[in-house]
C-alpha cells in the first residue's frame, strides 16, 4: 500500500522521455467527469491502452470497460489487493498477481494471464514463497519474494527475481535485498527501469521507512540516510518517480540512493507518467481541496486538472486522458487531453 494505506495501479510503462532540451507542446484538459460512478468497491489499480480501461478492485476483482464510460465488466477475481502489484496489458491478454486461497495466509501467489473479454486465468509461474511485491515492465514480471517462515520469524534473506509474461520460462534471480527483515515490505513498492530495480517501503511500513537499489549486476545500494522515503514507484531512465512519505511532495530516486523532491505539492497519493508529463492526485486536506495535476518531467508550471473530491486510490494516463479513482464515492474519473 502507498502512503496512507492508498493502493497505486500501474499499466503499460511509460514512453521513453523525451531527450533534454526537446520541447513539448503544453497540455490543456477539459473537465472531468465519472465515467464509472458509485462502483461497489474502490479500484486500486487502473491501467489503459487508450480504448479500454482495466482495474482492480478492493475485493480483488479484475474489471474493464471502454474508456469513456459505460457498464463494466468483471473479467477474473482472486487478484491480491494486499500486494503493491500491476496491471499488465497486451492485444490478448491482462496480466495481474492473484493470490492462493486463503489470501497471504499461506504467503503464495501466482502471475496469471486472463483474456481480455475474461475467462479462467492461466498461471504463467507460481510463488511458493511469500511474495512482498510486484511490477510488470515491456513484458516483464519483476517481484520479492522470501520463504513464509522467515517472514513471520523476522528473519532469512528477501530475493529479486523476474520472468518473462510471455512463453514458459524459470524465474530468474537478480540478486537478494539487504532489509531489517522480509516483513519490511509489508508494505513495499518495486520499479524496474534499464535492468536496475528500485525498492522503498513507506512510513507505514512496521520497521519505518527504508529502501535502495539493485542494480543489473546484482549489488544492492541502500537509501541515503536523511534521504526522503517513497510510497509508489514509477521508474524511468532518470530514476524512479515516488510519492514522498511524508508530506506527499514527489521525489526521484536515483540508482545512488538518494532521493530528490521534484515537486512540492503536498498529499500526494497517486502517480502517473507519460512521455512527457507526470502527473498525481492529492487528497483533501485541511488546508482545501486535494488536486489532480500535472507537469513537465523536467520541471515547469503546474496545470491543475480536477479537484480530487474525495481520496485518490489510483491512477493512469494514455495518450487521450487521464484517469484517477476515489475512495468513498468509489468512482473512475477522466478528463481529455486537449
Amino acid at each position: 500500500m502507498a502512503c496512507g494505506g492508498k493502493t497505486t495501479g500501474v499499466g503499460p510503462p511509460a514512453p521513453t522521455p523525451p531527450a533534454p532540451g526537446s520541447p513539448s507542446a503544453p497540455l490543456s484538459f477539459g473537465a472531468a467527469s465519472a465515467i464509472y460512478p458509485n462502483l461497489t468497491e474502490w479500484p486500486t489499480f487502473i491501467a489503459s491502452d487508450g480504448v479500454d480501461l482495466f482495474w482492480i478492485d478492493f475485493q480483488g476483482t479484475v474489471w474493464s470497460g471502454p474508456v469513456t464510460g459505460g457498464d463494466p465488466r468483471p473479467i477474473a477475481s482472486g487478484a491480491c489487493p494486499e500486494v503493491p502489484q500491476f496491471l499488465w496489458l497486451d492485444p490478448d491478454s491482462v496480466y495481474f498477481v492473484q493470490c492462493q486461497p486463503p489470501p497471504m495466509s499461506a504467503g503464495g501467489a501466482s502471475i496469471v494471464s486472463v483474456p481480455r473479454l475474461g475467462g479462467a486465468p492461466a498461471v504463467l509461474i507460481a510463488v511458493s514463497d511469500y511474495l512482498l511485491a510486484a511490477t510488470a515492465v515491456e513484458g516483464t514480471a519483476y517481484w520479492l519474494d522470501s520463504e513464509v517462515g522467515d517472514v513471520l520469524s523476522d528473519g532469512g534473506t528477501t530475493f529479486a527475481r523476474s520472468v518473462p509474461l510471455k512463453g514458459l520460462a524459470n524465474a530468474i534471480t537478480l540478486g537478494t535485498i539487504s532489509a531489517p527483515s522480509p516483513a519490511a515490505f509489508l508494505p513495499a513498492f518495486i520499479a524496474e527501469s534499464d535492468g536496475t530495480l528500485f525498492v522503498v517501503a513507506p512510513a507505514s511500513n512496521a520497521y519505518g521507512p527504508w529502501g535502495g537499489v539493485l542494480t543489473p549486476g546484482g549489488a544492492w545500494t541502500p537509501m541515503n540516510e536523511g534521504s526522503a522515503h517513497c510510497g509508489p514507484l514509477l521508474a524511468d531512465s532518470a530514476g524512479a518517480y515516488c510519492v514522498e512519505d511524508p508530506p506527499g511532495a514527489v521525489g526521484v530516486l536515483s540508482a545512488d540512493g538518494q532521493v530528490t523532491t521534484t515537486q512540492n505539492t503536498s498529499h500526494a497519493e497517486v502517480i502517473a507518467l507519460d512521455a512527457t508529463n507526470l502527473y498525481w492526485a492529492a487528497y483533501p486536506s485541511e488546508t482545501g481541496s486535494g488536486n489532480v495535476a500535472t507537469t513537465p518531467r523536467g520541471g515547469g508550471a503546474v496545470i491543475v486538472i480536477a479537484q480530487a473530491a474525495n481520496i485518490p486510490t489510483a491512477m493512469a494516463v494514455d495518450d487521450g486522458a487521464v484517469y484517477w479513482s476515489t475512495q468513498g464515492q468509489n468512482t473512475i474519473w477522466r478528463a481529455a487531453k486537449q
